[in-house]
Formats: structure tokens, sequence, C-alpha cells
């Protein structure tokens, strides 16, 4: 399984806020920023991966970075997009009409979305 490093992910924000504009400073609290990336490969007490599969991993990283707020006033765009990435960089693409992602993304923003709710959004439209 291949994950996301914090230059990556940094990497990311910089072409997203060259393209569409948004806030270019990097996150203020690196800590976060690295507890959302490991979040999705955490074990249980047992040692099995509490997140297993492909989708479980992203819907984790996504919602994580979400109410972590680790990207400010662009966390929502930036979760979703890391998501995106994260999907595809496992062999999987995400088939969804852009105003669906945009409505995803605000409801993240807006705190509405729980773990369960990414994932669902995750196994619709993942392929």
């Amino acid at each position: 399984m291949t994950r996301l490093t914090k230059e990556k992910v940094l990497s990311l924000q910089k072409a997203i806020v060259k393209r569409f504009g948004g806030e270019s400073k990097p996150p203020h609290d690196m800590a976060a920023l690295d507890a959302a990336l490991a979040a999705p490969f955490a074990r249980t007490a047992e040692g099995d991966e509490a997140f297993p599969t492909r989708a479980e991993k992203a819907a984790k990283l996504c919602h994580e970075l979400a109410t972590k707020r680790v990207f400010g006033a662009d966390g929502a765009r930036m979760s979703m997009a890391v998501m995106l990435v994260f999907l595809e960089a496992n062999g999987l693409s995400v088939v969804a009409d852009p105003d669906d992602v945009t409505v995803t993304a605000r409801a993240l923003a807006n705190r509405r979305l729980r773990y369960d709710d990414v994932l669902a959004w995750v196994c619709r439209h993942a392929r």
C-alpha cells in the first residue's frame, strides 16, 4: 500500500494553490499533519489493521485531515484532494461529478460528515 509522505502532500498543496488560489502557507501544526497521515495505518490492540481496505484508509485520511483542520481555511478542499491522490496512488480512481465533490468538501468543512459518511462516499465513487 502506497503511503503519502508529508512532502508529497505539501507539494500537492502548492500545486492546488498555484492553480486555484487559496492559502499558500504550510500547515501551522506539522505534528497534526503527521498524525493524519499515520492514522489510516493504525493497528488495533490485537495488531490487526484498524483500516484494512484502500477505501477505509482513504476515508480515514480525508476525515482526519478535515477534522484536525490541518490546512486551515483550505482544509476541506485539501482533505478531498489528498484523499483522491491517495486513492489514485493505490490503484483506484474516483468517478464523481465535480459538483458532488464540491458538496462533499463543503460538508466536511462544516463538520457534517463522520468517518462512515466519507467511507460511504468513497465506496460509491471509487473504481
